[in-house]
């Protein structure tokens, strides 16, 4: 994300269609912002995460962690930076 469009892509593949969602925490675990149930199909899908929490209220600059979940089950995660 930047100033003027704080806004990043996260991108993943899943090997079959199955419900899924993005869930952003910041590095104290707590969940800051949860992209719904989304309908993921096989291959490349991707959702956006705007640098807003739950309510829709902007975040401080700082690291996160994103986990992607399918199926009730964790699939994978990583870091992101925040950068105003």
């Amino acid at each position: 994300p930047n100033p003027f469009n704080p806004a990043t892509t996260l991108h993943f593949e899943l090997a079959a269609p199955a419900p899924c969602r993005v869930r952003i925490h910041d590095l104290r675990g707590r969940l800051i912002w949860d992209s719904g149930e989304l309908t993921g199909r096989a291959g490349a899908n991707s959702v956006t995460w705007r640098g807003v929490d739950g309510s829709g209220v902007p975040v401080p600059a700082g690291v996160y962690v994103y986990g992607i979940v399918a199926k009730g089950r964790h699939q994978a995660s990583g870091k992101l930076t925040l950068v105003p």
